[in-house]
């Protein structure tokens, strides 16, 4: 597949979540409502009644880390308005909750049919680091079966041809994983030309990079790439395999993750021996992270 010629990449900050705490209990769909945010609002600190004072509050499409202090600043100024804080509340720096990081195909000469390859590969290559035995198909918002039980490419083309959207790992986990074809946004159709191929990476708790503004500013985004998780990382199948044995191996529907091997007492984690690291993609993904680093400062 000539990526280049095929395919625009981008990567983006889909959202950036801040904890806020209220002076009194309250439900976290109030403070969705109250705040306009389009995402769940989550308890940290849920009691009796469903109640909190604590709330991960996530705000959409970050163009820069100005962009997410101004939205910290109007949030604080409405949450006092609706007195949900007290009016002398002291400022203080934002504590950052969570982030969620997008790789994105979009067509430069490729159609949808490529695109949807193109989310396919996205998948079926894709380093696994979040929990692959947790893993599900959603169609909006529903689960409607697990990625184990996805067993060919086939069927992995099949579903991500109709709209569905393969969530890998817990809702609450430290790390989550999504793969999509993605055509609308909050279920409505999107232009042909914001049309594209997806992942992402959802990280929070103990696998966030930074906790606070400052910190971010000084993230490079392309280590998400190079670090021991490898976010972004993609595999392809070997060189000079036999027609066979490469057209049995092109049917499985996940080859990009490293499995566990024992030799005697020892174990350890390799990538499946019929492929090998995709360079070009690698390269693009590292490149568009570091394009990411640029355009939020």
């Amino acid at each position: 597949m000539d990526y280049r010629k095929l395919f625009t990449f981008r990567a983006a900050v889909d959202w950036l979540a801040f904890e806020i705490e209220t002076a009194r209990p309250t439900h976290a769909t109030t403070i969705r409502k109250e705040l306009g945010v389009r995402s769940y609002v989550t308890p940290l600190n849920k009691g009796p009644g469903e109640v909190a004072t604590r709330f991960s509050v996530p705000f959409q499409d970050i163009r820069s880390w100005d962009d997410a202090q101004d939205r910290w600043d109007r949030t604080q100024r409405r949450l006092k308005a609706l007195r949900r804080l007290p009016l002398d509340a002291p400022e203080h720096e934002p504590i950052i909750t969570g982030i969620e990081v997008s790789f994105d195909a979009y067509a430069r000469t490729a159609t949808r049919e490529d695109l949807v390859d193109m989310a396919v590969r996205f998948f079926a290559f894709g380093n696994v680091v979040a929990d692959y035995r947790s893993s599900g198909v959603w169609h909006n918002g529903v689960e409607v079966k697990k990625v184990e039980a996805v067993m060919s490419r086939h069927d992995v083309r099949r579903l991500l041809n109709t709209d569905r959207v393969i969530n890998i790992g817990n809702v609450g986990d430290p790390v989550t994983q999504r793969v999509y074809f993605k055509a609308t946004d909050n279920r409505q159709p999107l232009p042909e030309q914001e049309h594209r191929a997806r992942a992402e990476v959802a990280l929070q708790g103990a696998a966030l990079p930074f906790t606070t503004l400052a910190a971010a500013r000084n993230f490079e985004f392309q280590a998400l790439a190079k670090s021991s998780k490898k976010y972004f990382s993609y595999r392809k199948q070997r060189d000079g395999m036999e027609p066979l044995p490469a057209l049995i191996h092109s049917r499985y529907a996940q080859v990009g993750k490293r499995e566990e091997w024992r030799t005697g007492n020892r174990s350890r984690r390799l990538y499946d021996p019929h492929t090998q690291a995709d360079t070009e993609l690698n390269r693009l993904a590292r490149d568009k992270l570091t394009e990411l680093t640029g355009r939020l400062q």
